[in-house]
């Protein structure tokens, strides 16, 4: 597995891209679309997943370019405020990954997945893994 971090400095945007068994998952994908599918091609992979954690990231984000494109078909945007009612939208036969750039929209999320799911899924905090690897 390999994550990458993307910043977007113009914006004070990061957003990462994770990368296992030839599938790329992206988190918060800036505007621009086009190092995400450059990733992805370096790692002969697809992009089958995109997980939006903000709720400006019609804004910022590219996951309505990247869809559109059929790059992935799975990509779903839910806001932290209607995850526990939209549960039922994320492909739970997949390891979930769930991050913000603080750490608490994400640590609220994965706890929220993680409680619907009884353990029935892998469900990652990214921004706790980034945290960890910092240090």
């Amino acid at each position: 597995m390999e994550i990458k971090q993307f910043e977007d400095k113009n914006l004070s945007h990061y957003s990462y891209a994770i990368e296992s068994n030839g599938e790329v998952a992206l988190i918060d994908p800036a505007r621009n679309p086009q190092p995400y599918y450059e990733f992805a091609k370096q790692h002969n992979s697809k992009i089958t997943t995109v997980i939006e954690t903000h709720p400006h990231a019609d804004f910022v984000s590219s996951h309505s370019e990247v869809k559109n494109n059929k790059i992935f078909t799975n990509a779903i945007h839910i806001p932290l405020h209607e995850l526990r009612e939209r549960t039922n939208e994320i492909p739970f036969h997949k390891p979930i990954v769930v991050n913000c750039a603080g750490g608490y929209r994400s640590a609220a999320g994965s706890s929220i997945i993680k409680s619907k799911l009884n353990g029935t899924s892998q469900v990652y905090d990214l921004s706790e893994a980034v945290n960890q690897f910092q240090k």
